[in-house]
């Protein structure tokens, strides 16, 4: 129901209905930000942990 609202309320807008395929594009394009971040970040974590190895556990260093 609020979804719902909320399209009624932003169609009352006429810059989005008139540009309503760029708002929808920006829409998803922001949707889709979280996922590139996360994609990122696990590439910077990727390639830090290939430059200093881990342990291995149970290796006892005498």
């Amino acid at each position: 129901m609020t979804l719902s609202l909320a399209g009624y309320y932003f169609n009352q807008i006429e810059i989005v209905r008139t540009h309503f395929q760029i708002v929808v594009l920006a829409i998803v394009a922001i949707s889709l930000i979280p996922i590139a971040l996360h994609a990122l970040q696990g590439r910077s974590r990727k390639e830090s942990s290939q430059l200093m190895p881990l342990p291995v556990v149970g290796d006892k260093a005498e």
